[in-house]
């Protein structure tokens, strides 16, 4: 069985300077609560060894993202509905991101919609002002809807191979997270191995496509 490597203490230079930037537009608004009495949509905690507790959800479109984060290789931290932001303009404008993500030497701040949502007017307008205003601090944002997170089996083999995938409990720090036993409490099974590096290689792929998208582009494409 593969050896499990620890997470070094150490930050990145890279991904220090993005968390600091970050940091400089926390308010002191608190977020909303995720579960609520009422309401349609989806909504819940899902377990992880990334995220700092449970990864919060409010549709499944955000639930099939955090498994695409839990699942790749390049995310080795996740957090959801972490803070809001004060966005500098005028009006000064709030946003709470779907999630924050940490890279070994990089970091982003994640948005999850589904592409009705994109194509309603002043949605499209809230979304283009969030982007402007995160790239004048210089953070990206990374837009991913549907057509993204959903090509034929995807999804249902990352629902798969997470219920099977030998469990580890609450997040820590001292682990490798992108392991498929972190732990190493579970006999070797190749079937699975090979399957976890497969739908590994194919969540990189997939943020790593995402990633390098102009989220401007994808607003002005979904029509």
């Amino acid at each position: 069985m593969p050896v499990n490597s620890q997470q070094p203490n150490t930050v990145d230079h890279g991904l220090q300077e993005f968390l600091d930037r970050v940091a400089r537009l926390h308010s002191n608004r608190p977020v909303r609560p995720v579960v609520t009495p009422s309401g349609h949509r989806a909504r819940g905690h899902s377990p992880s060894t990334k995220s700092y507790g449970y990864a919060r959800f409010e549709s499944l479109l955000e639930q099939d993202t955090h498994r695409v984060l839990e699942v790749s290789t390049t995310v080795v931290r996740f957090a959801t509905h972490p803070f809001v932001l004060a966005l500098p303009g005028v009006p000064l404008k709030y946003y709470t991101p779907d999630a924050k993500i940490e890279m070994r030497s990089d970091g982003a701040l994640v948005e999850t919609k589904a592409s009705f949502f994109i194509r309603e007017p002043e949605s499209r307008r809230h979304l283009q002002e969030v982007v402007k205003r995160l790239a004048e601090q210089s953070l990206r944002l990374v837009l991913i809807d549907e057509r993204d997170l959903r090509p034929a089996g995807f999804q249902d083999e990352l629902k798969e191979l997470l219920r099977l995938r030998p469990r580890v409990g609450k997040y820590r720090r001292s682990i490798d997270p992108t392991a498929w036993d972190p732990l190493g409490r579970s006999a070797f099974d190749p079937v699975l191995e090979r399957r976890w590096r497969a739908a590994q290689q194919e969540c990189d792929q997939l943020l790593q496509r995402v990633m390098r998208r102009d989220p401007d582009e994808l607003i002005a494409s979904t029509r």
